[in-house]
């Protein structure tokens, strides 16, 4: 006898796939999309919030404050364009987890600074990691069919806009 195992089924056999449809799972995903894209926002704010302190407590001159935010900001301008590169060769689920779990890490890596060099160092680990957030955000709106439609056509900009809505002020 014939296994079954490895055949498909022809186009008259029931499919033994069962759908499950999960209510408002579009606005679900777009909220997280819309949290991530927040947090990235206020990820890059909050540093110079904080630099008063850490600058007492590491000892920084402005000079040092200007290299270390110019060290983050020259990682970023190299990521904003290979972040979308990166993000088309390993997949949207893939990429944001790459990027979210880097720009985590490089986060949490900011609590061990002990000096200058450390932190540009740290700075400069999560100006690697924040721009993927974009590209990945755009084309989860864009490819995911749980977003399609009004989702579509709204998506990123909009994910932008309401993220920078209260760092407008």
């Amino acid at each position: 006898m014939i296994s079954d195992l490895g055949r498909r089924p022809a186009r008259d056999e029931p499919h033994l796939i069962v759908k499950v449809k999960i209510p408002k799972l579009r606005w679900f995903l777009a909220s997280l999309l819309l949290m991530a894209t927040v947090i990235n926002y206020t990820d890059r704010l909050t540093f110079s919030v904080v630099i008063p302190d850490m600058r007492r407590y590491l000892s920084l001159s402005d000079e040092d404050y200007a290299q270390i935010v110019s060290i983050f900001l020259f990682a970023y301008a190299i990521m904003y364009g290979v972040s979308g590169y990166v993000v088309d060769r390993l997949g949207t689920r893939k990429g944001f987890a790459l990027f979210i779990s880097s720009w985590s890490i490089a986060e949490i890596l900011h609590g061990f600074a002990e000096g200058k060099w450390s932190l540009a160092a740290y700075r400069f680990l999560l100006g690697l990691a924040e721009p993927g957030n974009f590209p990945a955000a755009t084309k989860a709106t864009h490819r995911t069919p749980y977003l399609s439609g009004c989702l579509q056509r709204i998506g990123p900009s909009s994910v932008r806009q309401l993220a920078r809505t209260g760092y407008s002020t």
